[in-house]
């Protein structure tokens, strides 16, 4: 199991991906809140062979910032 943290702001969002210890899989990444950067936020999972049936999510419900990344992830 990995564990996708997101941090949402305005402009960007901060993401950070644990392993099941709790530790940083992979460095830190800040993504823009456009469906590019969420299309390649779907492209870093697949390169660090983590699937969506191991992957958890948490979000920042920021304002209405948080919305379309979790629509798009909903939809993915």
């Amino acid at each position: 199991m990995h564990y996708l943290g997101i941090d949402v702001s305005k402009s960007e969002s901060r993401l950070v991906i644990l392993d099941d210890q709790g530790e940083k899989f992979s460095k830190a990444f800040t993504l823009q809140n456009d469906r590019s950067s969420f299309q390649r936020l779907l492209e870093r999972l697949k390169e660090l062979n983590i699937s969506k049936e191991a992957l958890l999510i948490g979000i920042e419900a920021t304002a209405i910032w948080w919305e379309k990344l979790c629509s798009f992830l909903t939809d993915a």
